[in-house]
Formats: structure tokens, C-alpha cells, sequence
């Protein structure tokens, strides 16, 4: 593989991360030839559709140690993953600075990106966990509360493991919202250099583009084409959905403020 640095973008389901890997790759962050409606590369996501949900089952939480996992999940893991990247790396052009993937399943990957590209950046992308609540996007939420909740003593889960309509409640979304976000954010702190981890609030992206995503770029020490970024600001407006959790009723908006509010105080 080529000795550039890898950028991976990751988030919860529904957060922005598509708006992010758009205008990153505008500026230099090539993330492959094929990509979905999502803007996710194609080859990825049939490895993440299988492998997701056997490692969140299997290792109870959104960031682990690879040497607890099962030998055949350690070893496919590492090999579905490194396939990929070789993949992006020989289609990016001799233009682009750097070389990644978008896709919200990022976050459950990091301690294997910490063993194949021990120097990589990411790039976590925080979304209002009170909107966050009313997602429609809750396939990841879905998938994965149900094996956190087998570890509910670490992450003082009280709620019910009965779904509402077979769907988690408002409570339950920003609940797991704050579970994974959190951990991340606590991991990085023992185990990535600081300025390999970068936060942006999708709500500041909306409100100044150009300035967010400038400092992005700066961080991950890529060349910032000036043209791609000054009609940012007139061309990217937040979404509609943004501030829908003020249309639930009082006992609801407390009640997810209850559940998210280490999540909400950290981001």
C-alpha cells in the first residue's frame, strides 16, 4: 500500500456524513471510483452489511480490543478491510492528496484502523443528539442496541429491550446516539494522538461551511483549494429536519434529555 495517510469519515446514522465526503473530496480526500446514493464506496458495503453486525454482537461495544475478538473475525476483519483500501488506493488519481472511505459503520471500526494505518485520521461527524432521537436513518441504531444492551451494567442502560412497533423510542435512539458517540470520543483519548481526531458538528458545517470545512483540511494537512470553497456558503443550508425534536411534547423532550445528557454536556 502507498505510504499515504488514510482520512476516514464516520457518524451515526444520519448525522451528515454524505454532505462531509462530498466536499472533502472536492478538496483533495479521494474516497473511490464507485460510489452509492450515500456516497459510500460500493465494494464496502457488502463487507460492512455482513461483518457490522457479527463484531457489535460479538464484542458488546462501539470500540474493543481486537485481541478479545475470535481469530476468524480478527483475521477476515483485517482482510476485507485492507482489500479495500488497496482498492482505493491504486483507482486515486495522482491529484488527490489522500485516500478513504465515508460511511457512518467507521465508527465501529477504529481500533481496526489503529492496527493496519496506526497514522490515520478521522473524522468524526456529531449531529444534535435531541434531532438524532427522531432519525429516520436508525438502521445501525437497530442493528447494534440490542448487543450493547447485553452490556448494560457499563453503559447503565435501564431502558426497555422491548421495541415500540418494533422500532427503538426517542429515548433509546439518543441513548445509543450518546453511547457510541462518547466512546469514541474517550478512546481517542488513550489512544490516538490528539490531532488525528477531529470533530465537527454538522450544525456548524451548515452555519459556515467554508470556515468548518477549512479547518478540516488544515487539520489533515491537505492543500485547501480556495475556488471549490468560497460559494460554500451560499450553497449548503441546514436540513428541514433540523430542530424536529422541539415538535415532540414536553414529557418526551425531558425524557431524551434524561437519557442523553453526557452525550449532549461532551458534544
Amino acid at each position: 500500500m502507498t505510504s499515504t495517510t488514510p482520512v476516514f469519515i464516520g457518524g451515526t446514522n444520519g448525522s451528515g456524513t454524505r454532505l462531509y465526503a462530498k466536499l472533502l473530496e472536492l478538496n483533495g480526500i479521494y474516497q473511490g471510483s464507485e460510489k452509492n446514493y450515500a456516497y459510500e464506496p460500493t465494494h464496502i458495503l457488502k463487507y460492512t452489511k455482513h461483518y457490522i453486525p457479527w463484531l457489535m454482537r460479538t464484542a458488546k461495544e462501539p470500540v474493543y480490543s481486537i485481541n478479545n475478538l475470535p481469530e476468524q473475525l480478527q483475521s477476515e476483519m483485517k482482510q476485507w478491510i485492507t482489500e479495500c483500501a488497496e482498492l482505493i488506493q491504486h483507482q486515486k488519481p495522482s491529484t488527490y492528496q489522500h485516500w478513504g472511505w465515508k460511511h457512518p459503520r467507521n465508527i465501529f471500526l477504529l481500533p481496526f484502523f489503529l492496527d493496519l494505518f496506526p497514522n490515520f485520521f478521522f473524522i468524526h461527524i456529531i449531529r444534535d443528539g435531541r434531532d438524532m432521537a427522531f432519525a429516520n436513518n436508525t438502521v445501525d441504531a437497530t442493528t447494534c442496541y440490542q448487543y450493547l444492551q447485553s452490556n448494560k451494567k457499563k453503559f447503565k442502560l435501564n431502558l426497555r429491550s422491548v421495541f415500540k412497533n418494533n422500532q427503538l423510542t426517542p429515548s433509546q435512539l439518543i441513548k445509543f446516539w450518546e453511547i457510541v458517540n462518547c466512546s469514541i470520543a474517550e478512546w481517542y483519548t488513550t489512544n490516538m494522538p490528539s490531532s488525528n481526531y477531529i470533530v465537527s458538528k454538522y450544525e456548524d458545517l451548515c452555519d459556515n461551511p467554508e470556515s468548518e470545512i477549512k479547518k478540516i483540511l488544515n487539520l489533515i494537512h491537505v492543500n485547501i483549494k480556495e475556488p471549490n470553497l468560497h460559494h460554500l456558503n451560499n450553497s449548503i443550508l441546514l436540513s428541514k429536519s433540523t430542530g424536529r425534536w422541539k415538535n415532540s411534547s414536553k414529557e418526551e423532550q425531558q425524557d431524551i434529555l434524561k437519557n442523553g445528557i453526557r452525550g449532549l454536556n461532551m458534544f
